[in-house]
């Protein structure tokens, strides 16, 4: 049999259990680097990799390297590519490119570049292309640029091996399963499930890791329901080699499992999505699924032998909420240790904070990605107290007048926002007058801004009110503890800055309709999208075709980020903030739009106003309502200042040009004596979003 140089993909930090893998897969010249494993193999070991890995992410099978300093070779170098032999021109295709410190930094335009070098050599073959199919080609294709080196690779894989098709998309963020796999292959789950020792996970959420490790118990192929591989749709695809295999898989896997696999979480909607991914996965008659706290946690009376204890808890990764978290580790180690002694617990966690509030040893660590985030896996003995054990603490409680509110918001704006596409809103604004808040849903991630309590207000009173409706929020969201940020609001005083909050600089990409941004919930009282001025950027991507579009204080860019793809001619961005303009260049990178007619100008917008002699077809004025930076002379003041803007800006227009006049200045008065040629038309009813 043909042998195969090829590459498997993982997270960082597992490298080794990817290399194990395919060594009992039967590959050989294992070679693992960073979150890649080199080997060699058959196409049967491929498909095996392919069918059994519990924890890679791909299986790229590569076909030809070169050296490229530019677009126009990249072509010619992917065009000279023999493709009738991996595809024909009725299949469908995807590319995947990604560069580092290469030449051509947009992948966006790279991968377009390659897609036509493919379709242009099989149409000058066949007369006709394939078509794209982004979600479930036929055939998807990766080519990595470094330097000036290029691998270009067929995805034997498809989609990532994480998906393995019992679990539904989701608005909060679970474990992925291959994590899940590595957390329990760390723990020596395989050896334990040989002995039938019981397994439990007392915050099991979505159920993923008592899923995997059913699928470890019955020696199941964790893709063997799968039904699309990427080498399916190949020229090179073996149908033979594939359905041994699959008739291999399903002699060796095991019926039925005599331990004990238990999961539990506080939420009644959590463990029944858990419930239902497990049917999915056809593992449900070996989980036993309940709702109740972990300090309800017993050992079953039928197991006959200490077992495991594996669980991911919330890490505290939002601002303050480690000191909250601390509690609820203690509790639980308090709860393992006077419960469960002579069993072992493996928990992960990237607080070491945390990890030492648990109260535990651990007798070994390992490192461990979720996500970007790094991770320790503590392993643990668990030995009783000697001393009193301490009363444990109940659940936390939660509000059901603001539950019921948060779920009826919800019903209403999820479908809407599942239509619209749109993934940040606002779901709650100060609805109940004793829970005084705005609450903004960002995708999987929620922003709780406490607008501040008057001074009278006891400090305790007003903290326990605060951990009542984050808790509520949290139980009716079912979002991570460490995807939901607090801010608190207040009233500023005249001349007063808001200040930097943190400066963690994690960035999160979220969708609004056809367009993405990235925001930050953490580091700044604002994120970077003003959510109440959704329906002013549509209207300027409607107005923006042909135009050359000028976005004063333009902030992040989002304006701008609609302008462009509105097919403006050309947009400028003005802002006094470097990081701000850094953050819109970004912003527009992301959406796939770079080059000279996107120019971002750091200045003081009054100050550029008066000295510009461009003319603009549409123009955004989005100032704030007060502004001493150091960086400008004097002070802005929007009511005493924007006729002066109004009038400087209208200057710059176009005959027949429109500008976007646009203020939060809930008393301002436009001063129409002082503004001149231009006609002013109200429409701030008609911009306010739902």
């Amino acid at each position: 049999m043909n042998e195969y140089n090829f590459v498997v993909t993982s997270a960082l930090a597992i490298e080794d259990l990817v290399a194990a893998e395919l060594q009992n897969f039967g590959a050989h010249a294992i070679k693992p680097g960073r979150a890649v494993v080199h080997a060699c193999g058959s196409l049967e070991v491929i498909y095996r990799t392919c069918l059994w890995s519990r924890v890679a992410s791909r299986v790229l099978l590569p076909i030809t390297t070169f050296s490229t300093d530019s677009v126009a070779t990249l072509y010619d170098a992917i065009y000279a590519i023999d493709w009738q032999k991996h595809l024909g021109p009725d299949d469908t295709l995807a590319v995947d490119f990604s560069e580092r410190d290469s030449a051509i930094s947009h992948t966006h335009f790279g991968a377009q570049k390659i897609k036509d070098a493919i379709v242009d050599k099989l149409r000058d073959i066949f007369g006709r292309r394939p078509d794209i199919d982004r979600i479930t080609p036929k055939l998807r294709i990766n080519v990595r640029l470094e330097n000036s080196n290029a691998t270009v690779a067929i995805d034997m894989s498809g989609a990532s091996l994480h998906r393995r098709g019992y679990r539904l998309d989701s608005t909060t963020a679970p474990m992925r399963e291959t994590l899940a796999a590595a957390v329990l292959l760390r723990s020596r789950w395989p050896q334990a499930a040989d002995e039938q020792k019981p397994l439990i996970d007392p915050m099991c959420g979505s159920g993923t890791l008592l899923i995997e490790a059913a699928l470890i118990a019955l020696n199941r192929a964790p893709q063997l329901t799968r039904k699309h591989f990427g080498f399916l749709g190949w020229r090179g695809h073996k149908h033979d080699i594939w359905n041994h295999l699959l008739k291999e898989a399903n002699d060796q896997k095991k019926h039925n499992y005599t331990g004990i696999i238990q999961g539990s979480d506080i939420n009644a909607a959590t463990i029944s999505a858990a419930r239902d991914n497990a049917v999915r996965a056809k593992v449900s008659q070996l989980i036993q699924f309940s709702v109740k706290p972990f300090t309800d946690l017993f050992i079953s009376a039928t197991a006959t032998k200490p077992g495991m204890i594996v669980v991911n808890p919330p890490y505290g990764e939002r601002l303050g909420d480690e000191d909250q978290l601390q509690q609820l580790y203690k509790d639980f180690g308090q709860t393992l240790k006077s419960r469960f002694g002579n069993w072992s617990a493996h928990v992960l966690t990237s607080s070491i904070v945390l990890a030492k509030s648990l109260g535990l040893t651990a007798k070994r660590t390992n490192t461990l990605m979720n996500g970007a985030l790094s991770c320790q896996l503590l392993h643990c003995d668990i030995h009783s107290p000697k001393d009193k054990i301490l009363q444990i603490n109940k659940s936390p409680k939660i509000d059901e007048a603001l539950a019921n509110r948060l779920h009826k918001n919800l019903r209403r704006l999820e479908r809407w926002a599942s239509r619209e596409k749109i993934d940040c809103y606002r779901i709650y604004d100060a609805d109940l007058p004793e829970f005084a808040a705005a609450i903004d849903r960002y995708n999987n991630h929620i922003v709780l801004q406490e607008y501040a309590p008057p001074a009278h207000i006891d400090k305790e009173r007003a903290r326990q009110r605060l951990m009542i409706l984050k808790n509520t929020v949290q139980s009716v969201t079912q979002i991570p503890l460490n995807h939901i940020v607090i801010k608190t609001r207040r009233r500023q005083k005249p001349g007063e800055l808001y200040e930097k909050l943190n400066n963690l600089n994690k960035l999160i990409n979220i969708q609004e309709g056809q367009c993405k941004f990235l925001v930050n919930l953490t580091d700044y009282l604002d994120t970077g999208l003003f959510l109440d001025s959704r329906l002013i950027r549509r209207l300027i991507g409607e107005l923006a075709k042909g135009c050359d579009f000028l976005n004063l204080f333009a902030y992040t860019g989002s304006a701008t980020v609609y302008a462009a793809l509105g097919a403006a001619r050309s947009t400028t961005s003005v802002d006094l903030s470097k990081t701000y303009l850094s953050w819109a260049e970004r912003n527009l990178h992301l959406n796939g739009f770079e080059g000279r007619q996107h120019k971002f100008i750091q200045a003081d917008c009054r100050v550029w106003l008066e000295n510009n002699q461009n003319r603009y077809g549409l123009i955004l004025l989005d100032p704030p309502t007060f502004s001493s930076s150091k960086r400008m002379d004097g002070t802005l003041d929007i009511q005493r200042d924007h006729s002066q803007l109004i009038n400087n800006a209208v200057r710059l227009l176009t005959k027949d040009g429109i500008l976007i006049f646009s203020t939060n200045y809930r008393r301002f008065k436009l001063d129409k004596a002082n503004i001149t040629n231009m006609q002013a038309i109200e429409i701030t009813a008609e911009t306010i979003p739902i």
